[in-house]
């Protein structure tokens, strides 16, 4: 790349005031006295304009925020209309002087241990309590901060104050102030069953945010440090188990007060510690009456009523979600209907355990049905779900149900083989089992004794068939593609509705009845707040030459009737592989639907050379070996490399179409199209169309652009501009694996081209540490495609909260600038960062039914930027954190507006700026790379591990293998999901989908290799000889590892799939002598190793009976690698084979010594 020279960005010299002409005095006296009025003068000017800020006559102005101040309203761009926002206005902020305190609540035995925040809600909500703050409403956030009225409790002149609380004997406050709390309790001294006398029950985890010391002090003067606190009288002497006392300590933290805040609101205040203490504290104030009679989580509060079935454990709870906002003038407060998904309350654990590992029978959840591999995924997809679980015991009477116990971990032995030493009478110790102590302790016999036992997090072990799940826990896992499509059905409402639900929390949350907010004098209205709002016309898009190129779009959406695509690129190489069988979709309905394709493309401008392109089915071999046939097969037609593949599976399943993409990015490096059967079926020319669309800007082609607009910024001829897009996804909750950083800059001047780079790094980490070299390359990129220089970047950020803005800025703006000094000395263009907020809980509603579309929704193009939105901040729902190029707001709210009509894959507008969609898509499509192994079931172990105990064993984190370099220009990333946003299945070595929930894998991979044999088993019937549909016991399920009994070099065979299952609701798909299987070699020859291939069972070690009323047995389990034609790898077989995989399986028959 040649030097580059960029316009440095230039900063304006401060403003400074003005002083006035002093006058021409000759006595030094009199002339020293002058100035000190003059100057006295200034001073006093300056106090009665910021009586806050007391300054020097050449003080800058207020500071009213550390980001961008918003440059105005937009009030020319646009038609006027009004909405309705779900925000209500606080008509009083509370009156008086807030003391802050710093709280800290430890056992009293024991100063140094952890206190879950469950417990310390439970010990803040004791009556004890309550006397010790004498009767008045403190507002706690549950962990490390209180906040009182000056001059209420008895303690404040001392400072603070420590008194002990006993949870055995001091009673719930008053249920008017507080009341028992719904969410689950870990109790400090629960049921555990360990050694003779059944030691502690587990002490809960650390429950919410650790909290932390108090802020810095604000402006308002605060008292003189106090002495020590001193032991306070309580309402009672503590004289229960010492387990049950709590020690509390309250100190004097700082004071706060509501006057700087409602100066802030109006712009007369700078934003320092003192507003974010008086948003802090009303946060906590409109939670307290909530959280007493819901269950709280963060901001939302659900009730246990009206839950509905998502399935496999889980239920849908409803709740409301309440937060304190700022606004221009105001405070409000945002409320909202939401949903959520929880553990269904009151569930056995061993029931949840096999719904989780979606076992078939509850004897299956045992650690001695499991060896190995099997065993050790078990144990870790089980503590994922396990850790953390609040559940509560029966056996050990009605008393000790409303105690909690949280779980740790499952271990590796059941109850049989878990013995500890237990202490006699006469002090002699014997060695029980779990099974023994609890039929002689508490006369209970184990009904699945072989199940897994669970560790407490007190070190004791409870059989998971005696415990029951606490009822309203959230579920932190992610949903399946079933249980997701459940929730999207249930919360899916039209926004009458909505609001509807909105209006009726309001009621619930009752604010004039509310004693906390009475307490304080806070006050709201019931109202919601009616704001300005700007439609925006449509741009007009461009697309190919000729009549009629040009179009609006009406509601924002347009068709392609009678359209070309403005950059058509030509398809020179076509070919499509139909993983299911003929008889189901036979190459000529394929090859039928090609035809559509290819007329459907000629009429896009799109050409394609091949005429006749190559229709085939996927063999019984691995995936990527049927992409390998299929590309060379292509190649061969057009005596070139091939420029599209396209796939047709049977359903929308997420492991084959990963391991395709896989195989297409980074060894063929050719451009992929997933096809779902059923669109194959029923050719229809809008669905072709939508689909060439994706596959143009595959091959590096444009669908629109936008028409020429000189008010436009993008469309400037003196700046040059590159829209950089960047989002980073995280692994599932409790997972360990790593997270995918993407980043996607434009490649055109147009904006419609992108290139994508992506990279693995920390788990959990959200800022992106690999931000210089990824920007430098996506310069480059932008350079060869423009043989430009960028004047200017704009750069749009997904997924950073409020309070990560300025780290972003530090961290990933620093990196953008010191990516353009490398690439050049000297080189800054001018840049503009932009958060694009998405998960916010602001909802709109046209304040008239004319003002809205057929559904009620806001028409597209509307746009807020005022009554709901920061004070001072530069924000309309993107909220500008960072701006050098001095946008106006009518400016950049039409640059994002115009964007979001060229995304590449629709003919409908988006929500959101299409580079911002593009990096959040690069970020799920690169878990195809970073996790292949595993998708093609090698089972590697790639991503962090997560130990037992739910921590992590290894750090590293693994490099992300780079697309083929003739992909890295294009827009490669374009799924096949029909949303944009739509979930994804993350897939880590911890998670491995195919093992425990094997439905989805299994069900493509058939499909994939279904051939000849498989139709003859069908024919033939599981498990028996021809004719013969007597069903086996199937002793070999999905995970299990079995011996080798060829002689091909490899010693066991690790279950990925079994053939022939079909559809099983919760159960395991396995197998019996006789099934078809796809393994993979654990152990072996290096050559036959961590590859998938087809074997037969041909013996194993569960009983099953036979038509004839005998039972069978063998002593192990074994298998033989064979080809997708039933010939065996090997030419001789160890032991005997069943008759029922000889009679199915003749040439295995010929090579086995006994059949028995």
């Amino acid at each position: 790349m040649s030097s580059w020279v960029g316009a440095d960005a230039r900063t304006q010299p401060p403003a400074f005031v003005k002083s006035p002409p002093t006058p021409v005095v000759t006595n030094p006296i009199y002339r020293l006295l002058l100035q000190s009025i003059i100057q006295l003068s200034l001073l006093i000017e300056f106090a009665v304009i910021q009586p806050t800020t007391m300054a020097a006559a050449s003080a800058p102005p207020i500071a009213l925020t550390d980001l961008v101040r918003r440059p105005g309203f937009n009030t020319s761009y646009g038609t006027p209309s009004r909405v309705n926002a779900n925000h209500y206005p606080v008509t009083q902020l509370p009156q008086g002087r807030i003391i802050q305190w710093d709280v800290d609540i430890v056992p009293a035995h024991n100063k140094t241990a952890r206190v879950s925040q469950a417990v310390k809600w439970k010990v803040w909500r004791n009556k004890m309590t309550w006397d010790a703050m004498g009767g008045a409403p403190v507002v706690y956030n549950g962990d490390k901060i209180a906040w009182s009225l000056s001059g209420e409790v008895p303690f404040e002149g001392a400072g603070g104050v420590v008194f002990e609380v006993d949870l055995s004997v001091g009673g719930p406050a008053p249920a008017k102030i507080s009341a028992a709390p719904a969410a689950p309790v870990a109790a400090e001294g629960g049921t555990a069953e360990r050694g003779g006398k059944g030691g502690r029950g587990g002490r809960g985890g650390r429950g919410g945010a650790r909290g932390g010391s108090a802020a810095a002090a604000s402006s308002t003067p605060a008292p003189a440090p106090a002495p020590t606190p001193a032991l306070a009288p309580t309402s009672a002497a503590p004289k229960g188990d010492r387990r049950d006392i709590f020690r509390v300590t309250l100190k004097f933290a700082t004071t706060i007060e509501m006057e700087p805040l409602s100066l802030f609101l109006h712009h007369k205040h700078s934003k320092d510690t003192a507003i974010t203490e008086a948003i802090t504290f009303l946060s906590h104030l409109i939670r307290q009456t909530p959280s007493s009679g819901l269950i709280p989580i963060r901001s939302s509060f659900f009730t246990l009523e009206g839950g509905m079935k998502l399935g496999d454990g889980l239920e849908v709870l409803s709740g409301i979600f309440q937060s304190a906002r700022p606004a221009f003038g105001r405070m409000g407060l945002n409320v909202d209907a939401v949903m959520t998904a929880f553990l269904e309350g009151h569930l056995n654990v061993l029931e949840y355990a096999k719904l989780v590992l979606n076992a078939r029978r509850t004897e299956d959840v045992s650690p001695g049905t499991m060896k190995g591999v099997a065993l050790k995924r078990a144990m870790k997809i089980l503590n994922r779900f396990v850790r953390g679980l609040v559940v509560y015991v029966k056996h050990r009477g009605p008393s000790k149900e409303e105690q909690g116990q949280m779980l740790k971990r499952v271990v590796e032995r059941d109850a049989t083989k878990l013995i500890f030493d237990q202490s006699g009478r006469d002090g002699s110790t014997v060695k029980v089992s779990v099974t023994k102590y609890m039929l002689e302790t508490y006369n209970v016999r184990l009904q699945h004794p072989t199940a897994f036992v669970a560790e407490t997090m007190s070190g004791a072990h409870l059989p998971l068939e005696l415990a029951f799940i606490f009822p309203g826990q959230k579920f932190k896992g992610q949903l399946s593609p079933r249980q997701l499509q459940a929730m999207i059905k249930i919360a899916c409402t039209r926004p009458n509705e909505r609001f509807g639900a909105i209006r009726r929390n309001v009621e619930r949350l009752d604010w004039s009845g509310d004693m906390y907010l009475k307490h304080y004098g806070m006050t709201v209205s019931k109202t919601m707040v009616t704001c300005d709002a700007r439609l925006l016309p449509p741009p007009k898009i461009v697309y190919g030459r000729g009549k009629g190129n040009e179009v609006v779009p009406r509601g924002g959406q347009w068709n392609l009737r009678d359209k070309k695509l403005i950059e058509p690129k030509p398809i020179i190489g076509m070919g499509m592989l139909i993983m299911e069988s003929p008889r189901v979709l036979p190459a000529a309905v394929g090859m039928n639907w090609l035809k559509c394709l290819q007329t459907t493309a000629r009429n896009l401008g799109m050409g394609i050379q091949t005429q006749q392109p190559p229709v085939m089915h996927a063999d019984m071999g691995d995936v990527e070996r049927d992409v390998e046939r299929l590309w060379r097969a292509t190649g061969n037609a057009v005596n070139s490399k091939p420029t599209l593949l396209i796939f047709v599976v049977p359903s929308p399943g997420q492991e084959v179409y990963l391991a395709i993409k896989h195989v297409c990015d980074l060894k063929f490096g050719v451009a992929s199209q997933v096809v779902v059967m059923k669109h194959v079926q029923r050719p229809s020319d809008q669905y072709c169309a939508n689909l060439l669309m994706k596959i143009n800007v595959k091959l590096g082609g444009v669908n629109v652009v936008l028409s020429p607009d000189p008010k436009n910024v993008l469309q400037s001829a003196k700046e040059t501009t590159l829209l950089l897009g960047a989002d980073v996804s995280h692994p599932p909750p409790g997972s360990g694996g790593v997270s995918l950083a993407s980043l996607v800059g434009s490649t055109n001047v147009e904006g419609t081209k992108y290139a994508a780079v992506a990279r693995a790094q920390e788990g959990r980490l959200e800022m992106i540490a690999d931000m210089q070299e990824m920007t430098m390359q996506l310069l480059r990129s932008f350079y060869k495609g423009t043989h430009k220089k960028p004047t200017r970047i704009i750069y749009f950020r997904d997924g950073v909260s409020e309070g990560q803005f300025r780290q972003c800025l530090d961290i990933e703006l620093a990196a953008i600038k010191q990516a353009c000094e490398i690439l050049e000395h000297g080189y800054s263009p001018k840049i503009t960062v932009v958060i694009a907020q998405k998960r916010h809980n602001t909802r709109f509603q046209p304040a008239t039914p004319q003002g809205g579309d057929q559904h009620g929704n806001v028409i597209p193009g509307t746009c807020v930027d005022n009554g709901v939105t920061h004070p001072s901040e530069f924000d309309f729902y993107l909220h500008v954190i960072h701006d050098e190029n001095n946008f106006r707001a009518a400016d950049f709210q039409k640059l994002v507006h115009d964007l979001c009509y060229v995304y590449a894959r629709s003919t409908t507008s988006v929500s959101l700026v299409p580079v911002t969609y593009y990096a959040h898509i690069v970020g799920n499509r690169v878990k195809a790379h970073l996790n292949a192994d595993l998708l093609l079931g090698l089972g590697s172990e790639t991503a962090t591990e997560v130990s037992g105990h739910g921590e992590r064993e290894d750090a590293r984190v693994p490099e992300l293998p780079q697309v083929e370099e003739k992909l890295r220009g294009v827009m490669w990333f374009i799924p096949r999901i029909s949303r944009p946003g739509s979930s994804v299945l993350w897939i880590t070595p911890n998670n491995h989908p195919s093992l425990f929930n094997p439905h989805n894998q299994q069900k493509c991979l058939s499909a994939v290799r279904y051939s000849r044999v498989e139709r003859r088993r069908d024919a033939v019937g599981r498990g028996g000889a021809a004719g013969n549909k007597f069903r086996m016991t199937l002793g070999l399920p999905t995970g299990a590892v079995m011996n080798c009994a060829d002689n091909s070099g490899a010693k066991n065979l690790y279950v990925v799939s079994v053939f022939g299952t079909g559809a099983r609701l919760n159960r395991l798909p396995a197998a019996a002598p006789g099934d078809m299987i796809m393994a993979t070699v654990k152990k072996g020859k290096p050559e036959l190793r961590k590859k998938i291939m087809p074997a037969v069972v041909v013996r194993q070690r569960k009983p099953w009976r036979r038509p004839d009323g005998v039972f069978l047995y063998f002593e192990d389990n074994a298998g033989v690698i064979v080809n997708p034609k039933g010939e065996m790898k090997g030419s001789a077989i160890t032991g005997p084979v069943a008759k029922e995989c000889a009679d199915l399986w003749p040439r295995i028959a010929s090579n086995s010594g006994t059949v028995v």
